[in-house]
């Protein structure tokens, strides 16, 4: 699973500072948090080693531990900018690729440089470039896995932000993914 989030989504009921449920379900597929809530997504739906977080930069005190601890690979915004952060995801993704089925790529908008005024709930600075989001997941999907399914998440209507130019951002994310 490839899950691109400027927030990691990796919190738990027990380490949770807001108590939002949307903070939580990165952890949630896998395996992380309340049985019930895990149970809700069919978790988990993956292991640490065969997950990443793709510009994750606010991350809570606790979740940034928990990360810390676990084998799911993060990748920030400023790595993935240059060719050596791109190498560095060829070699993790065509190393996981000969272990699962196919990826899952899941994006939420707040992952782009909320500079580029994205249409999106949270924005963030200093995220990804459109660009990079679209390469990094070109990378992906030449690791030898196919990638069988994209979401695509966060768009707000009533945000601010230029929509037109979030919908084709989204258009172009998914056919990046999905050819």
């Amino acid at each position: 699973m490839a899950w691109f989030d400027a927030h990691g989504d990796f919190n738990t009921p027990d380490t949770t500072p807001s108590g939002n449920v949307w903070g939580m379900p990165f952890a949630m597929a896998c395996g992380r948090g309340e049985a019930d809530l895990v149970a809700a997504v069919d978790g988990p739906t993956v292991r640490d080693a065969d997950a990443g977080l793709f510009g994750g930069q606010v991350l809570d005190e606790t979740e940034s531990r928990m990360l810390a601890a676990s084998r799911v690979a993060q990748f920030g915004a400023g790595m993935l900018a240059d060719d050596a952060g791109r190498a560095a995801v060829a070699g993790w993704s065509g190393a996981v690729a000969k272990r699962i089925d196919g990826w899952y790529v899941a994006v939420d908008l707040d992952a782009l440089d909320g500079a580029d005024g994205w249409a999106v709930a949270m924005p963030e600075p200093d995220g990804l470039t459109l660009d990079t989001a679209v390469e990094t997941i070109r990378v992906i999907a030449r690791s030898g896995a196919p990638i069988v399914g994209f979401g695509a998440t966060a768009v707000m209507t009533g945000a601010g932000g230029d929509l037109e130019a979030t919908v084709e951002a989204v258009a172009t994310l998914a056919e990046a993914a999905l050819g």
